[in-house]
């Protein structure tokens, strides 16, 4: 059993969400659902958390699996992050992309890289042409 969005879902009895021994600094890189969920686990744990995001809001590609008809509802899970963030005390920097230069200002103890990933294309005639736009090309 497993689900898309809980890492522990079937293994409950396997984990258990402890006090970190050592309290870190930690970068979160990534504002999709994985890393606003690392952000909060790491939080929760006891840690300076500061998750860091080079677009102007939290979601990743998840809001563009919510903008067909019928799918509305996936918003709900990171309006729910976005809270848990704030309560978690996870602080959110927007519109900052992390490059080598910025980690080294920061200087964080540990770094959670959770970038997203890149569209797969399928091999179908014409898909590059200059009219054929992917879902996050478009929006």
């Amino acid at each position: 059993m497993s689900c898309l969005v809980n890492p522990l879902t079937g293994k409950e009895s396997e984990y258990e969400l402890k006090e970190a021994e050592v309290k870190k600094k930690v970068m979160v890189t990534g504002g999709g659902p994985v890393g606003m969920e690392a952000a909060i686990i790491a939080a929760r744990r006891g840690h300076d958390v500061t998750l860091y995001d080079k677009s102007g809001k939290l979601g990743g590609q998840w809001l563009l699996a919510a903008i067909p008809p019928g799918k509305e509802l996936l918003n709900t899970f990171t309006v729910w992050q976005k809270g848990e963030l704030d309560r978690s005390g996870v602080k959110v920097v927007l519109n900052t992309e992390v490059t080598r230069e910025f980690v080294e200002q920061v200087n964080p103890d540990e770094i959670i890289l959770a970038s997203g990933a890149t569209p797969i294309i399928p091999g179908i005639p014409g898909a590059d042409k200059s009219h054929v736009y992917t879902a996050n090309s478009c929006c």
